[in-house]
């Protein structure tokens, strides 16, 4: 007998019906096993299954079924209860998209080193104590999430990425960045919000790709005199020196987004793990003293897309 709730079950039959390509089952942390009933569904190409930013669910195993959906291109299971992956994920062969996003991981697993193929890997928020030496053989890889696990710095292999374009690092326990991010070189886009970095280093401002970085709550206490990226077109941060702040503003950037410096307090309280969606009283208090937009900025940057919340009104600045 099925233990998938009657909720779900409609979910599913509705897509088997109307023959979707999609389905997505997020947000339903009553989920404690795997939906069986989506393995019908063979002209899935992206499924998302999992709980909340409230609350994960108790799914703990991925079914070796999986391996019937052929088709699948795009593959989450997040917010979890997930430490192994089967084999079956490695005859998935066009899977291109795989987010483990707030499971129980405390090294990628040895199913992930094999699927070399991978253009979209998310493993953020998860208890990582290690990572693999050789990144290298991700040849594709164009975007990584590794948020939320603690790093006390970036792992050395993530720079022997050379397509990479995004890269989110954000709640960990960096301190630096490292000289090495000039290896990459495709990179548009940085995600180091939540860290302890208090140096922006020349390297990052020249590479010749960059188009956004996001470093707000560090505390960043200076940065380069010059930006000779000409490709920069947003750059957020918080920073506690007011001729930093002036030469930020006066710099060629679409978008310059600079706060004031926020309390220092460290990043692992694991904030990334109470993060909720979509409520407004959980971003944090520093961000909201500086305004609407710095929280529009937030929650877009945390793809929070569509809150349904008025945040002009919710918040009485």
């Amino acid at each position: 007998m099925s233990n998938t709730p009657g909720n779900i079950l409609k979910k599913i039959e509705k897509a088997q019906e109307e023959q979707s390509k999609e389905l997505y089952l997020y947000w339903h942390p009553e989920l404690t096993e795997f939906p069986e009933e989506v393995f019908a569904l063979e002209q899935l190409e992206v499924l998302r299954v999992g709980g909340s930013f409230e609350e994960n669910c108790t799914i703990e195993i991925i079914p070796d079924e999986i391996k019937s959906l052929k088709n699948l291109k795009e593959f989450h299971l997040g917010f979890a209860q997930l430490t192994i992956l089967p084999d079956a994920l490695l005859e998935l062969p066009h899977l291109k998209i795989l987010g483990l996003t707030r499971n129980l991981f405390t090294e990628v697993p040895e199913q992930v080193m094999k699927m070399t193929a991978l253009e979209n890997l998310s493993l953020a928020g998860n208890l990582l104590e290690s990572f693999p030496e050789d990144m290298s053989i991700f040849t594709e890889l164009h975007s990584l999430d590794i948020s939320g696990n603690d790093f006390a710095e970036i792992p050395a292999s993530v720079f022997q990425l050379s397509k990479l374009e995004e890269l989110y690092a954000n709640f960990n326990l960096l301190t630096a960045i490292p000289e090495e991010i000039a290896n990459l070189k495709e990179l548009k886009e940085l995600y180091l919000m939540y860290n302890e970095i208090s140096e922006i280093p020349e390297a990052l401002l020249k590479l010749p790709k960059i188009e956004k970085m996001n470093l707000l709550c560090n505390p960043v206490k200076s940065i380069p005199e010059v930006i000779t990226s000409s490709s920069l077109q947003s750059m957020a941060l918080n920073i506690e020196d007011e001729e930093a702040k002036v030469m930020m503003n006066d710099m060629k950037i679409g978008r310059a987004l600079v706060y004031g410096m926020r309390e220092p307090s460290q990043a692992s309280e694991r904030y990334f793990k109470q993060i909720q969606y979509p409520k407004i009283n959980n971003v944090p208090k520093e961000i909201i003293r500086q305004g609407t937009q710095a929280i529009k900025e937030f929650m877009l940057d945390l793809n929070l897309e569509d809150t349904s919340v008025d945040i002009d009104e919710e918040i009485n600045l």
